[in-house]
């Protein structure tokens, strides 16, 4: 048998095993790095305010919109100054409310924050800290809505997202 002959031979046998461990190598780093681990998450309060959240780049700035539901058996009013996202870097802005303050059970409400210059990396990981203020509208407490810091709660959460672009 000829050096050559061998040297194929050899490859043939073995090289497709070789590729396939550098391969199935290759996904397992991908899947185990650390910002792969760590889960995407909008937790506000699981149970009466579900939400879910997209962080994106635009513009040079990174920008925060959340989806709530109100989960409560009662309509709640949310106040766009009592809103605030705190940036993992101590960055704190305003939350915005698109549509109607007042939301009924069942609805949702989009609040958006735009952190100015802070543009992240695509695909890096942001953690934003919410504070939500609202006011409850139950009907046996407060059936008008009315402004009244006796009918007032606080929630606080934490958003980790993965940043589009």
């Amino acid at each position: 048998m000829k050096k050559g002959q061998i040297a194929i031979e050899y490859l043939m046998t073995y090289g497709w095993a070789i590729l396939l461990l550098v391969i199935v190598i290759g996904v397992i780093s991908t899947m185990f790095s650390p910002s792969f681990l760590v889960a995407e998450q909008c937790n506000i309060d699981k149970n009466n305010l579900p939400c879910n959240a997209q962080v994106y780049n635009e513009g040079g700035d990174l920008k925060i919109a959340i989806r709530i539901v109100n989960g409560f058996g009662y309509p709640v009013k949310f106040d766009q100054n009592n809103i605030e996202f705190t940036l993992d870097d101590g960055t704190v802005v305003l939350g915005t409310i698109q549509g109607n303050a007042v939301v009924e059970q069942g609805e949702d409400i989009i609040i958006r924050g735009i952190f100015a210059g802070k543009e992240k990396s695509p695909n890096s990981l942001a953690s934003i800290n919410v504070y939500i203020k609202y006011l409850s509208c139950a009907h046996e407490i407060n059936p008008e809505c009315n402004d009244n810091d006796d009918f007032k709660y606080e929630k606080t959460g934490k958003i980790v997202g993965r940043v589009m672009q």
